[in-house]
């Protein structure tokens, strides 16, 4: 007759508990290993992303440039002061239409008058206490290009400029010429890199003025980053970087998120202040695939082991057999 043995309950136990230690081993490793991999490819894709709007958006600022040059070039008759007033209203209009990106474009005296517009609501304008002039009459550079800060135009956009200084004899200041961004062009641009409900792409002038955001559901628009001296941005720009992606709260939502910031500026020109491009996404919506994949797996290691601990109770507990 043969005789079963009782389990020997020690060894069983702790056969049973190297197994489950094993498996939660497996399952932290595999899960850490997992989220990096998740975190990677966030920064890859948003990194992929900026660099596109960064290429669109930089030839549009070198083709500003390159129209301002263009004008600057067509009216020598503005540095002896004998430009008649709107007499090159249609020729700018003609080059603004050539020019994707530029909504408007001025001729200003060194009086800060606007002289010759591509829009006549415009003539006569006096901004010689603007940003804008007070920075372009001290440059000494004809080459630079000078980005404003962000500012509402007359017309109510709310916008940057781009100007080129005019030198008349022994390079006095004579004037300058303007090119004002156009907002809605910028503002398509930013939408073709919207990828997900959780991402928001910006532009901010690099003094800290959120210049557009899309999606703005937030009203960011206008807001002033300079007053949030923690703020990320300020990592980036301090750095001296031209591009990262970095994880952390925001300063306009103050959610946690994986933001790629790129300086844009002109493909070649000069320019004297710059644009910084952010794109960021809300990282719970990143790591929400591999939550839910973590919660699985722990379910069904709590599942493994309550039968394997059931089954070995059992085994402990059954009667003995028959002799």
């Amino acid at each position: 007759m043969t005789r079963r043995f009782p389990i020997r309950r020690r060894g069983w136990w702790t056969a049973a508990g190297l197994l489950l230690v094993a498996m939660a081993g497996t399952i932290v490793l595999t899960a850490a290993a997992s989220y990096q991999q998740a975190a990677e490819r966030q920064r890859t894709q948003l990194a992929d992303v900026a660099n596109e709007i960064h290429t669109a958006i930089a030839q549009d600022l070198q083709r500003a440039n390159d129209a301002l040059d263009l004008v600057r070039s067509e009216v020598p008759s503005f540095v002896g002061g004998h430009l008649p007033q709107g007499a090159w209203g249609a020729r700018l209009a003609a080059i603004v239409r050539q020019t994707p990106g530029v909504r408007t474009m001025l001729v200003l005296d060194a009086d800060g008058k606007v002289i010759s517009s591509n829009r006549p609501e415009l003539m006569g304008n006096v901004f010689k206490g603007s940003e804008r002039f007070q920075t372009i009459s001290q440059s000494p550079d004809p080459r630079m290009l000078h980005m404003s800060a962000p500012f509402v135009t007359p017309l109510g956009n709310f916008t940057v400029s781009l100007g080129k200084v005019l030198q008349g004899e022994q390079g006095r200041f004579a004037g300058y010429v303007l090119a004002i961004v156009d907002p809605k062009h910028l503002t398509s641009a930013l939408e073709r890199a919207v990828f997900a409900d959780d991402v928001n792409v910006s532009l901010v002038h690099i003094d800290g003025r959120v210049v557009i955001r899309v999606p703005d559901n937030e009203d960011v628009v206008g807001m002033d980053l300079s007053k949030s001296p923690a703020a990320m941005i300020w990592t980036f720009v301090r750095g001296g970087q031209s591009q990262d992606v970095v994880l952390g709260a925001t300063a306009t939502t103050g959610r946690e998120s994986f933001v790629a910031f790129r300086r844009i500026a002109p493909t070649v020109a000069p320019v004297e202040k710059q644009l910084v491009l952010t794109v960021a996404r809300d990282a719970a919506a990143v790591f929400a695939p591999w939550r839910a994949s973590l919660i699985w797996k722990g379910v069904l290691f709590v599942l493994v082991g309550v039968a394997v601990c059931a089954w070995l109770w059992r085994m402990e507990h059954a009667p003995p057999p028959a002799t």
